[in-house]
């Protein structure tokens, strides 16, 4: 396979995190730009409903202006009452701001499905605004319906003062619900999740779920909202049991979380602030999305995530971007987090200037009996670059990749990860090695496979470290052609024993392999740490995968 992560991933981006979020360049949109919905093919659609501020709740909503005896209806609380057939559309002027919520329940509709949706968007030029902040509720609540878009509209929340969501779709049954769509979508201004696409039983939960060129920014601020995410698909039960999804084959592409910056609420658990977190689901992809600048007020007890996948089977998380995510505890601020995720493949994913570890997986058994194992996974052809901006470093993550194993309800273990030809620059100094093993639980960290890997330690950062901090906790792991450069002091923690040159290290029979190298990499990656990386540069490039996924 060509290496394309440095030319995906640039190492670029310096030391600081840019104040703009850039929208991916790279790709397409699954189901297109949005464009505006064909013209009626007669002077009077019955299957379209239009709504203007012109029009009245009197009107039968199939016209775009009022006539004779057709016009548009007036008012959201119109269009939530109404019922409505496959295929039908309910259009909002655009450029218009309409005042209230949009509601809708299993007696809205039923019968919808992907080939013949019920479509909710705009009509005209550009987007219509649902503006929900004099009734602090949701600007879209749709509770136990399938078979629709939503498309082309901005939700406008109050600003945080209430906990609500912007967009929330739920099911409450025992049944799965399918084929969504939402797409064009911009929510700002809710104090809950921008986005919340929810299962509120044990087996409920929706397939074939689609979110495409979402944007969700300054979300998650009200004071008690715990757990809340610029956009969250997932599951109401807690703790999630294992093996347990209640979604399936889910998109999220090309989708924006930005600033969303949570709240201080302690109650457990809390990720207040996290950018787009997907749990609970088995078959789903996340690719060319951002998470950017989430969690600066997020509170003391755990912490924020810009991309977080948990208590998930067979996902890729593919081409996007995280950056300036931040923590207010010594917990998280991650740029990508895995928790309880399994058969799964992480790939050309760029990280950099986050408060914690650019790369988190983990395994945890916590005291509110919350058991998340995370086994067979690939990360790889990803890049890290001056993450961990914390000024504490208690549960020795790594600055670019942490694999952890954490326990405080019973063991636990971390199995099956394969690390290879990804790229990290590593700056933060003493605080943090650039690859760091935490294992706090009584159990192990066993079967791991880092490989091929270009690692790049400035100001003194050690390459490797690893500590083993609970009684009965094991770590193992093999190291086979890494090439690694430390600018200043080479340093390795292994498990209670430092090795300060790289021959010594390999000496060990740590590191195998005969490509394994030493003192090369500034010549492979150009500017390092402050431009964009020279073609052609991942290490040992014509070696194989370790594994093919």
């Amino acid at each position: 396979m060509r290496r394309v992560a440095v030319a995906f991933c640039l190492i670029a981006a310096a030391t600081s995190a840019p104040s703009k979020v850039l929208r991916p360049r790279i790709g397409r949109a699954v189901h297109g730009p949005w464009s505006p919905p064909p013209p009626p093919g007669s002077p009077v659609d019955r299957t379209v409903f239009y709504v203007s501020p012109s029009g009245s709740d009197a009107n039968d909503g199939h016209a775009q202006t009022t006539g004779q005896r057709h016009g548009p209806w007036l008012t959201l609380g119109k269009v939530s009452a109404g019922h409505y057939n496959p295929g039908d559309r309910i259009l909002f002027q655009g450029g218009q701001t309409f005042s209230g919520s949009l509601s809708f329940n299993a007696s809205s509709w039923t019968g919808a499905t992907a080939s013949n949706p019920v479509t909710i968007g705009s009509f005209g030029s550009g987007a219509a605004t649902i503006n929900s902040s004099a009734v602090s509720t949701e600007g879209f609540h749709a509770v136990d319906v399938e078979g629709f878009i939503l498309e082309n509209l901005k939700f406008v929340g109050n600003g945080g003062s209430s906990w609500t969501n912007g967009v929330s779709v739920l099911n409450t049954g025992n049944t799965e619900l399918k084929d969504i769509i939402l797409r064009h979508l911009d929510v700002t201004g809710y104090g809950g999740n921008g986005v919340d696409i929810a299962g509120d039983e044990d087996r409920s939960g929706y397939e074939n779920l689609t979110l495409s060129y979402v944007t969700s920014h300054s979300n998650t601020t009200h004071i008690g909202s715990v757990s809340t995410s610029g956009i969250y698909i997932g599951s109401r039960t807690r703790p999630e049991p294992p093996g347990h999804w209640v979604n399936k084959h889910v998109l999220i592409d090309h989708c924006i979380a930005d600033s969303n910056p949570g709240n201080s609420s302690p109650p457990y658990p809390n990720w207040s602030g996290s950018g787009i977190m997907l749990s609970s689901t088995q078959g789903g992809t996340i690719q060319y999305s951002v998470a950017a600048n989430n969690g600066a007020a997020s509170g003391p007890s755990y912490g924020p995530v810009g991309i977080f996948v948990a208590h998930s089977d067979k996902i890729n998380v593919q081409y996007n971007e995280a950056y300036g995510n931040w923590s207010s505890s010594q917990y998280d601020g991650d740029g990508f987090d895995f928790e309880g995720v399994s058969n799964s493949v992480v790939q050309y994913n760029y990280s950099h200037d986050n408060y914690s570890t650019g790369f988190f997986v983990n395994s945890y058994v916590d005291s509110h009996g919350d058991k998340a194992i995370t086994h067979d996974l690939v990360l790889r052809y990803n890049v890290s670059q001056n993450d961990h901006r914390s000024p504490t470093n208690p549960w020795n993550y790594g600055e670019g990749i942490t694999l952890g194993n954490s326990n405080q309800g019973g063991p636990s273990n971390l199995t099956n990860i394969d690390v290879y030809n990804n790229t990290v620059y590593a700056s933060s100094g003493a605080l943090a090695p650039a690859i760091g093993f935490s294992n706090w639980a009584n159990g192990a960290i066993s079967n791991i496979r880092v490989a091929n890997n270009i690692i790049y330690s400035a100001n003194n950062t050690k390459l490797i470290g690893a500590a083993n901090n609970a009684g009965g906790a094991t770590t193992s792991a093999t190291f086979t052609n890494n090439n690694y450069y430390a600018t200043g002091t080479f340093a390795i923690d292994w498990l209670g024993t430092t090795y300060s040159t790289w021959s010594a290290w390999r000496a060990a029979g740590n590191e195998t392999g005969v490509n394994a190298a030493q003192g090369n990499a500034n010549r492979i990656l150009a500017a390092s740490g402050h431009g964009p990386p020279r073609r052609g540069s991942s290490a040992n490039q014509r070696t194989r995968p370790l594994r093919s996924r």
